[in-house]
């Protein structure tokens, strides 16, 4: 079981447990998440939903695999994911207990609670791979931790360590996983004492720049499935994480009364190939027109 997801009397918990997978997330993960973000929204008994992982690691970030793959697209339900978790009405917790990379960082930055442990990294190596960030990092990191330390995340992809993070982005640090345990309760009770009307308004008050935060997932998504379109993309994703190369197609014969033509000379836009569904316009057309939605309850 790749996910598990615990309901509680005020608060939904969501484990990621792939261990051997580092818990990278799959197809099938955001779409169980997104039903328990959608539950959790409408449901007045609870207050907060709070994210953690099994094993040594929080989140690798998202299944290469399925970069490759005709499930990959437009209409994938991390799209929604983004949406779900920009919008949730209620608090946001992640008790990081070991590194977080790629959207198993960024999606981070949408919590309104983070306790790590200490030995914890945050990293996002997109453009190493010929990528760009997601989640709405480009706008969101610098504004938490400042310019210069989002621009060695996310332009030169070196980890962030917890350690030099207390007060930007993490609320709070734990020496070990049993401490990451306890203060996460401790955090829990406190909220359960507020009531829920009073949470849901202030946190909608915090979020002045909601508009902004969408605007930018837009245009990163659009750049995200562009880029991963390159052939030299896929080649560095494919050599960084050991992935099998596509069979080559079978070359057609020319003519024999004509000249095979030369390839195109082209040293500044990289080639590119089709993947299925990649239609950034379909993307920012999912994202916009959620915009007024407003979910309801409690």
């Amino acid at each position: 079981m790749s996910l598990v997801i615990d309901w509680r009397e005020t608060a939904c918990i969501i484990t990621f447990s792939r261990p051997e997978k580092r818990n990278a997330l799959t197809r099938g993960d955001y779409e169980k998440i997104n039903k328990a973000l959608a539950v959790a929204a409408i449901d007045d008994k609870i207050k907060a939903v709070v994210f953690t992982a099994t094993g040594d690691f929080f989140c690798a970030g998202h299944d290469v695999n399925e970069f490759f793959s005709q499930e990959f697209g437009a209409d994938h339900p991390v799209i929604d994911f983004l949406n779900a978790l920009i919008r949730f009405p209620k608090i946001l917790i992640a008790a990081v207990n070991g590194n977080a990379i790629g959207i198993g960082f960024t999606f981070l930055l949408h919590c309104d609670f983070i306790i790590s442990v200490m030995n914890a990294e945050f990293s996002a190596p997109f453009v190493a791979l010929g990528l760009c960030p997601e989640a709405g990092a480009t706008f969101l990191l610098e504004r938490i931790v400042g310019r210069a330390r989002a621009n060695e995340a996310l332009l030169l992809g070196r980890p962030l360590p917890a350690s030099s993070l207390y007060g930007t982005l993490l609320y709070d640090f734990a020496e070990d996983a049993t401490e990451l345990r306890d203060k996460t309760t401790l955090l829990l009770q406190n909220i359960d004492e507020a009531p829920l009307y009073a949470l849901r308004t202030t946190k909608d008050l915090l979020s002045s720049d909601k508009e902004k935060v969408i605007e930018r997932i837009v245009s990163e998504a659009e750049n995200f499935m562009a880029l991963l379109s390159y052939k030299n993309t896929q080649a560095l994703i494919r050599n960084k994480f050991g992935l099998a190369a596509p069979p080559e197609p079978e070359p057609e014969d020319a003519p024999p009364e004509e000249k095979a033509p030369e390839p195109e000379k082209d040293i500044v836009k990289p080639s590119k190939i089709a993947l299925p569904n990649l239609s950034a316009s379909s993307v920012r057309e999912r994202l916009l027109s959620r915009r007024k939605t407003r979910v309801r309850g409690g």
